[in-house]
């Protein structure tokens, strides 16, 4: 059996990834900030990611490294300190943090190092064609370029073939338990509110949580996913209001979308300081998965009907439970 050390097992992707990949008989060793009450698993307290002394007891006896910690959030709007203080933790989480880890990984005798990037390291929007491997990154903003300086360094380290790895670039990742956006879009559709985004056409892409999984397991289990980069999506596109209209007719609530331009709409959100949801809700992105498919046979489990149908199903559970 393989012994893996979980970085950020206690978030969204960690605690679904966890059970999952004991149930196909690994080893798990967890990497978490704070004292659990009760925990399923073998664990190593983290206090300082960015301290390569403290991995070192974590790393114990560990094969294979899945690093999803992160500062998982971009830098927020504020004063000049207040913002310069965000953008020091998110690269000292992000980059540092990952340095550290991925030198400690590299002494400890890892064998390989996976790590769960962000299609942000592409850009934030696509108009001529998908997301691919080959293309030049180009991130705007401080999270995206955290993530390809984390990427530039775990490729550094793993020159000499002693430990491989892999990147996995996904887009926006839903499923239960799902926060942020998502769940606001989750809230939002089942207010069965008129809402005015009948014009947002734009395509994204997205992946469902049990896909993801099965990505990570192929990811530690084939020799043909060593030192590579794949870029990750459901496979199935849709626009703001195609995933707005399939969540409300899940719910069975009536679509009651409405015309609004997208200059009004524009207006309406940089007047509420949400100008970055707006370019997330209005913008293409879209990514083609086609590597992945070819180089390790995956294909997605779940279509995006499915993890949708499963994502809210959950939401509707967790709603009823909080009344």
């Amino acid at each position: 059996m393989v012994k893996l050390l979980v970085t950020g097992a206690s978030g969204f992707v960690g605690q679904a990834l966890c059970p999952f990949l004991k149930k196909k008989g690994m080893i798990i060793k967890a990497a978490l900030r704070r004292q659990p009450v009760e925990y399923p698993y073998d664990y190593s307290l983290i206090n300082d990611i960015a301290n390569e002394e403290e991995w070192v007891q974590a790393l114990d006896g560990v094969e294979v490294v899945i690093h999803l910690a992160a500062h998982a959030h971009g830098v927020k709007q504020g004063n000049y300190s207040k913002r310069q203080q965000d953008v020091c933790n998110l690269f000292n989480i992000n980059v540092t943090g990952t340095k550290a880890l991925v030198q400690a990984s590299y002494k400890a005798g890892v064998k390989h190092f996976i790590y769960l990037s962000s299609i942000k390291v592409n850009g934030e929007e696509t108009h001529i064609k998908p997301f691919v491997e080959q293309d030049v990154p180009m991130p705007i903003d401080e999270y995206g370029e955290s993530k390809l300086q984390a990427e530039e360094a775990i490729k550094g380290y793993c020159q000499d073939n002693k430990m491989s790895y892999t990147i996995l670039r996904p887009p926006l990742i839903y499923g239960p338990k799902v926060k942020g956006n998502f769940s606001d879009l989750l809230a939002i559709s089942a207010s069965k509110l008129p809402l005015p985004f009948s014009a947002l056409n734009n395509k994204r892409s997205l992946i469902y949580i049990e896909n993801l999984l099965d990505i990570i397991y192929l990811a530690l289990m084939n020799p043909k996913a060593r030192n590579e980069t794949f870029l990750l999506c459901d496979g199935e596109d849709l626009s703001v209001q195609e995933l707005i209209t399939c969540m409300r007719n899940i719910m069975n609530v009536p679509k009651n979308l409405w015309y609004c331009p997208l200059i009004i709409l524009e207006l309406i959100f940089k007047i509420l300081k949400r100008q970055q949801a707006f370019l997330r809700l209005s913008s293409p992105l879209q990514v083609n998965n086609q590597k992945i498919r070819s180089d390790l046979g995956w294909q997605p489990r779940f279509s995006i009907t499915q993890g949708l149908e499963e994502t809210v199903r959950w939401f509707l559970s967790s709603k009823k439970q909080n009344f």
